[in-house]
């Protein structure tokens, strides 16, 4: 089932509220999720101490596309301890500020949408002390290849500066389109270009979704989740935030890291998720048959 096009939501990720929305496919699918965002700290401690699953990064502001406005929709997730809100809440995030939009990319404007620029506005960069999870491009790859002057490098160059030096997630785009202006191989583009990012911007880390998803889970458009691939995005962008920027450690000298600590970013590798909260039961990431036993109202 496709997520709303319009989803409005404020976020307190310690008392969590319910989305709102309304109706629409890739490209015009539009949301937003809100809440504060307060100044804390969120560099490692100098003292390094054992991976506990959480995140130094207590401060969050999330820019997203459209296939984050599934995460946070209560259509595509009906159980709001499994959208991506609570799954930042569960390593350890107390502040979240979501901005997630249909068709958004770097410059181009989508139907007079923000673009991520008008998101990382001056004002905001020049005070937040938090960290960034950038889960956009792939819009962006397919406007490279299809006519724009705004070429990849400079549209990571311009995002990643915009952060001034303060850690930032970026997960690489994936489809499994094989045609068309969303062709995975243009996102491959993306993906190596953000790779060699990480070589200039030594805050810079990336969740390598693409080596960690199913392609089962994506829709017939061939770009978006279903509900199931949302439900997994969510939790997995979130163990993702906690290995790349771990609560106690420095920053994880990978540049490129999966969802699970210490190990190559692999379905096989995917950790267990987090019991969530409510009338939802806890499951284990690569047991599909626990998956469809909780869509189902029964414990596996």
């Amino acid at each position: 089932m496709k997520p709303s096009p319009a989803v409005l939501c404020l976020v307190s990720v310690l008392g969590l509220s319910a989305c709102s929305g309304d109706g629409g496919s890739d490209g015009s699918r539009n949301g937003e999720s809100k809440a504060s965002t307060s100044n804390s700290g969120t560099s490692a401690n100098s003292s390094t101490q054992p991976f506990n699953g959480k995140t130094s990064c207590t401060d969050v502001v999330y820019v997203g596309d459209s296939v984050s406005v599934g995460m946070v929709s209560k259509d595509q997730i009906p159980n709001r301890a499994e959208r991506l809100e609570a799954r930042f809440a569960n390593v350890g995030v107390k502040n979240l500020y979501v901005n997630a939009s249909g068709g958004r990319s770097v410059f181009e404007r989508f139907m007079n949408r923000p673009n991520v620029m008008d998101v990382l506005t001056p004002k905001l960069t020049s005070t937040f002390k938090g960290c960034y999870v950038i889960a956009t491009g792939t819009n962006d790859a397919a406007n490279d290849h299809t006519g724009s002057n705004m070429k990849i490098r400079q549209r990571i160059d311009t995002v990643v500066k915009a952060t001034k030096g303060r850690p930032v997630l970026w997960p690489l785009p994936a489809t499994i389109a094989t045609n068309g202006s969303y062709n995975d191989a243009y996102m491959r583009d993306m993906d190596a270009q953000l790779r060699d990012a990480t070589k200039r911007y030594p805050n810079l880390r990336l969740y390598d979704w693409r080596a960690e998803r199913e392609e089962e889970w994506v829709e017939g458009d061939r770009i978006h989740d279903d509900r199931l691939g949302s439900r997994y995005r969510a939790a997995m962008y979130a163990n993702a935030l906690a290995v790349a920027f771990p609560q106690g450690r420095p920053a994880n000298p990978s540049t490129v890291v999966g969802s699970a600590w210490g190990k190559k970013p692999s379905p096989a590798n995917r950790p267990k998720l987090p019991s969530v909260k409510g009338d939802a039961v806890a499951f284990w990431a690569g047991d599909k048959k626990a998956v469809e036993l909780y869509e189902s109202g029964r414990k596996p």
